[in-house]
């Protein structure tokens, strides 16, 4: 819609022989052009990855969890948001977490990221309850650096955390 309201103050300039309005349309112009193809740009080589310690572990043991999120490319990201959603039944020690569907809750990391940057989370987990845990899909969420367009990606890389069931002395 702005796009369209430049280009009529583009036009009303030439026709009024307004040299200034002429010049707000086209800076408007271009900052918008530049904007949309940094948002086209933006989740190029954004890679993410998800590291767990061990696989298997008993209810109430830690096993750690490293998210990586690397930006491989020239062009700084000015605000990325990554949700990764986590079964209800693991607690997940030093993370901010939402609730998200039904049984599960989402972990929510928000950063910025320059030009070639690695950006690492460190965490744990603690198995609440027995069976077989899915971590993921992920979901992230960048745009330009002026905030008029955004970009969502959902990375399906799923990781499994098998829990056991307490074992008690006979």
């Amino acid at each position: 819609l702005w796009v369209v309201l430049l280009v009529i103050l583009i036009i009303i300039g030439i026709l009024k022989v307004n040299g200034m309005a002429i010049g707000f349309g086209v800076m408007g112009l271009m900052v918008s052009g530049i904007a949309w193809i940094w948002n086209s740009l933006s989740l190029e080589d954004l890679s993410y990855e998800r590291r767990l310690s061990q696989r298997r572990v008993f209810i109430g043991q830690e096993v750690s969890m490293t998210v990586i999120l690397t930006n491989n490319k020239p062009l700084p990201l000015g605000k990325i948001d990554l949700f990764d959603q986590m079964p209800d039944g693991l607690e997940i020690l030093g993370a901010q977490s939402e609730s998200g569907n039904v049984n599960s809750q989402s972990v929510r990391h928000s950063t910025a990221a320059a030009w070639y940057e690695r950006i690492r989370w460190d965490y744990r987990l603690i198995g609440l309850a027995r069976g077989i845990h899915r971590l993921g899909p992920a979901r992230i969420s960048t745009g330009d650096l002026f905030g008029f367009f955004n970009s969502y990606k959902t990375i399906s890389s799923e990781d499994y955390l098998l829990v056991y069931p307490k074992v008690v002395s006979l």
